[in-house]
């Protein structure tokens, strides 16, 4: 078991890996077999929608879980190894934890909730199978600041500019969102480990909204895995 808590790219990240055997670095790019290589040609190109921006009040679950597994498979496929697969157990799974850390104001693997406690009771309670499992955590601000310092011009208004009387910053769109979230894991050796392990198969993500007053909210971010 590995307990891994970490900050980069402007993001709070933490990480529980459980039950994994033969971890490696996964770091370097290796040539796709032909199967790996028809597998990720095979993917569909990115749709559309994941440019959309994201709405704190009318968050899109299966929108979001689509735009972090497209990013998490062109880091895969860039370095030979298959891509992950949609089920929707497990983004459930991901997505009934985020809404729990907001809830309940926590963020850790372990909840409080009685029968979504550990990892593995919340795979089994949406009904995953799995033989090996992992989860990624982070928190990312709605806006998208990128990792720099902003102004707040009208906070009332959620209106934020990087210069004194320059553009309005814009919210995260789910394809920005996910790409932020993956180059900040991608940084983390435990969470780079979960997203490059090449015995996973499966992949689920699900976003909660959690009101903070002074950047007009955040992102709570769970990504599952299960092979």
């Amino acid at each position: 078991m590995q307990n891994i808590l970490s900050r980069c790219s402007g993001l709070s990240l933490l990480v529980l890996a459980f039950g994994l055997a033969g971890l490696t670095a996964c770091g370097g790019r290796v040539a796709q077999t032909p199967e790996i290589a028809a597998a990720c040609s095979a993917l569909a190109p990115a749709n559309p929608a994941l440019e959309r921006l994201i709405e704190p009040e009318g968050l899109d679950q299966w929108l979001f879980d689509e735009a972090v597994r497209h990013a998490v498979n062109a880091e895969r496929c860039s370095r030979g190894l298959v891509p992950l697969q949609e089920e929707s157990a497990l983004a459930r799974a991901a997505s009934l934890h985020g809404g729990d850390m907001v809830v309940h104001d926590f963020f850790d693997h372990t909840s409080p909730v009685s029968g979504r406690t550990t990892l593995g009771e919340r795979y089994a309670h949406t009904g995953v199978q799995y033989s090996r499992a992992a989860e990624n955590l982070a928190t990312i601000s709605l806006y998208d600041f990128g990792g720099k310092h902003f102004n707040r011009r009208n906070l009332a208004a959620c209106d934020f500019t990087f210069t004194e009387g320059g553009r309005s910053i814009a919210r995260q769109t789910y394809s920005g969102a996910a790409r932020a979230l993956i180059d900040g894991w991608m940084d983390s050796p435990g969470h780079r480990r979960n997203i490059l392990h090449p015995g996973m198969r499966r992949h689920g993500a699900g976003v909660a909204f959690k009101p903070d007053p002074e950047i007009c909210g955040m992102l709570v971010v769970v990504q599952d895995f299960a092979g």
